[in-house]
């Protein structure tokens, strides 16, 4: 049994998740004395604590995200969050990753893996030309744009970063 191992060495979109209010529909006890009310009830047209009908009603949810719920598929042709939807820790705040499904730079590294090690040095100039690169890139403008109308701007960073994963 194999793996694919691979390794990303480059710019990518940290975006800071926080606290976001979602609306969230559950058929429920419409009986807001019962104690039933808001807890989900599918399978019944009335409820078995107190007989009151059983309708759907809105709540509101609060849980961390990064507000761009729904770009993921619109632009997965630019950007793919790494790890999925597992925000990475990062000085105590999570974030999500989102790495260039593009080719931005001929400056760009590629790391061949031989035996599971590597040694790959990044020459000043070369950083600063993939970054430069990477910032005036037609993807990245319009990926930035996208975002900054979602999300705060304060959110949003771009860094250089290296990770590997698995295939």
């Amino acid at each position: 049994m194999g793996m694919n191992l691979h390794i990303y060495y480059g710019p990518v979109f940290k975006i800071k998740m926080f606290d976001r209010e979602f609306n969230k529909n559950v058929n429920t006890c419409s009986n807001i004395d019962c104690k039933k009310h808001g807890i989900k009830i599918n399978d019944s047209k009335f409820c078995l604590e107190c007989g009151s009908p059983i309708r759907p009603k809105t709540f509101i949810e609060y849980r961390k995200s990064d507000g761009l719920e729904g770009l993921d598929e619109e632009f997965c042709d630019l950007a793919v969050p790494f790890g999925e939807n597992n925000p990475v820790k990062i000085d105590g705040e999570k974030y999500k990753i989102y790495v260039p499904n593009y080719r931005f730079s001929p400056h760009e590294i590629h790391i061949e893996i031989e035996e599971g090690e590597f040694y790959k040095p990044l020459k000043e100039i070369q950083f600063y030309q993939i970054m430069n690169d990477f910032l005036n890139h037609d993807c990245s403008k319009e990926l930035l744009k996208e975002y900054k109308k979602h999300i705060p701007e304060e959110n949003i960073d771009v860094e250089f970063s290296m990770f590997s994963y698995v295939l």
